[in-house]
């Protein structure tokens, strides 16, 4: 599934650092040299898909800008929008722990 690609992409970017900047270049446009410029050193640590409540929070508050803005139409419960069931399986087929 995509979830189980993106925590192999991210345990992968953990020991490919070299290969991991070549990727997020070419995703966002700027050379390998400058991942650095624009990410921390310990980028490789922060890309497995997680959905903390530190992160639900950073949603709601994006998702209620946009709605307060009328770049959304319909306000909504992030928790009950997100399919936090689909992440916690990919996580339990990869046999990596869940961290709320």
């Amino acid at each position: 599934t995509y979830a189980r690609t993106l925590l192999r992409a991210a345990k992968w970017a953990e020991t490919h650092h070299a290969e991991a900047d070549v990727a997020m270049a070419t995703e966002t446009g700027v050379s390998p040299a400058d991942i650095h410029t624009y990410y921390t050193r310990d980028i490789y640590t922060k890309l497995t898909p997680e959905l903390s409540v530190k992160m639900l929070d950073a949603v709601d508050v994006l998702k209620t800008f946009l709605f307060d803005h009328s770049f959304i139409d319909n306000n909504f419960s992030t928790e009950e929008w997100m399919a936090k069931d689909l992440l916690q399986e990919a996580y339990r087929q990869e046999n990596i722990a869940w961290r709320d």
